[in-house]
């Protein structure tokens, strides 16, 4: 959508006319005859359509001599790119499976309809979160009314620390097999696509500079956070982000692009389930029973629970309901803020 740019300059040509006219007693006191039948006057009126045709184009500078002035104070616009938003989908049904490259279609602030593809198959089904809370070794706050209010939420805590958990408890079991997505939005205002970028470019550059392997020290630029294991190569951590394709999308068609974004430097996470009360199970990633995209709750983006097993009801902190939950631990490291 275009800026709307300001009017640079709004004289017309009456204005123009009447402000040579009255100049001429300061350039010219002789000249006494300023009407319009005076041969004067009438190079003075073909003079202001001149005028006024160049203010006419003063208004309407192209976009090449827009993007030439901005290269000339050192400003490269972006390119365009798709719009991206968040679909939620609440079925009839016990399930509906939608398909990748579905359309669906959402007015804009200016009442235009706009054409969206989704990116990855989706099985909807009826499920409603009851109750966020979180906690660690001090206890577990509930922060369900905040989150109903539309107010931000501490998912870990105010000061999260290994062993702080995000308690999600939902109103029916998650069906065993069945991919369930979650999409966080963090405040803050760097977790969004710009930043998910900056850290691909950053990944890029580090792997270019990544000097070859030799015999003595071998090359360990873009190795996931781990553990070491007998043979010196670093296994990757329990839980850890792994890397994904996703897709960048157009309003009217959609455009692959591998996002190659680097783990968290120090956060491990892990997304567990209830079987029984006070009893959790560890979801495992290389299984596919968890992929999380939000590089331990600091990006924008999903998280896909695949639940091996059902799941049981038992309250969890202050809330008295029995929920069926699932959690998101903090299994080491720290965040920056």
């Amino acid at each position: 959508m275009a800026l709307p740019l300001p009017n640079l300059d709004d004289r017309r040509w009456v204005d123009l006319v009447d402000e040579g006219r009255s100049l001429i007693p300061l350039y010219a006191p002789g000249w006494t005859d300023h009407n319009v039948h005076d041969p004067g006057i009438t190079f003075v009126e073909l003079l202001a359509w001149v005028a006024e045709m160049d203010l006419y184009r003063l208004n309407r500078v192209p976009a090449a001599h827009v993007r030439k002035f901005l290269a000339l104070v050192g400003i490269r616009p972006l390119p365009p790119r798709g719009a991206r938003t968040v679909l939620a989908v609440r079925p009839a049904v016990p399930r509906a499976d939608l398909p990748a490259d579905l359309e669906v279609q959402a007015r804009d602030l200016a009442g235009a309809w706009l054409t969206f593809r989704t990116l990855a198959p989706v099985a909807a089904v009826p499920l409603e979160i009851q109750a966020i809370q979180a906690g660690g070794a001090a206890g577990i706050a509930d922060s369900t009314a905040r989150w109903r209010r539309g107010e931000t939420v501490p998912l870990l805590g105010e000061e999260p620390a290994p062993g702080a958990a995000l308690y999600l408890g939902f109103d029916q079991p998650p069906p065993p097999g069945v991919p369930l997505t979650l999409y966080f939005r963090f405040a803050g205002g760097r977790s969004g696509w710009d930043e998910r970028e900056r850290l691909r470019e950053e990944a890029l550059r580090a792997a270019a500079a990544c000097p070859p392997p030799g015999p003595v020290f071998p090359c360990r630029c873009g190795e996931i956070p781990g553990e070491e294991t007998a043979g010196g190569a670093v296994a990757a951590a329990p839980g850890a982000p792994r890397i994904e394709a996703i897709e960048a999308i157009e309003a009217v068609e959609t455009v692959k692009a591998v996002e190659a974004v680097s783990p968290h430097p120090s956060v491990r996470t892990v997304w567990e389930i209830q079987v029984a009360p006070g009893v959790w199970r560890r979801l495992d990633a290389a299984a596919g029973e968890v992929a999380d995209e939000t590089r331990g709750l600091t990006l924008d983006g999903r998280v896909v629970v695949t639940a091996p097993a059902a799941t049981v009801p038992a309250r969890v902190g202050p809330v008295k309901a029995p929920l069926h939950y699932l959690r998101c631990r903090l299994a080491g490291g720290s965040y920056d803020a």
